[in-house]
């Protein structure tokens, strides 16, 4: 290979940075704040590394995510009656 693994890894990496500030820029620029709370949850989640029962990160952010979602908004509706 003409580079070492660890600068092609470098190089993939900063050209994604413009396409996850733009995911995290749709993703927390939104009104409804349940919903930003619930996109934060999931980023924090699936960055974090986690890995349970063999089963990697990607899935548990979405897990926390959607679980935040549904309890926040169930909280909203509660506190709406």
């Amino acid at each position: 290979a003409a580079l070492p693994v660890s600068w092609i890894q470098m190089l993939a990496g900063l050209a994604l940075l413009s396409t996850i500030g733009g995911s995290l820029y749709q993703a927390l620029h939104n009104e409804r704040e349940r919903e930003r709370d619930a996109a934060v949850v999931a980023f924090l989640v699936t960055a974090s590394g986690l890995t349970l029962v063999g089963i990697g990160s990607a899935f548990w952010g979405l897990i926390a995510g959607g679980v935040c979602y549904v309890v926040l908004n169930l909280i909203a509706d509660r506190n709406r009656y």
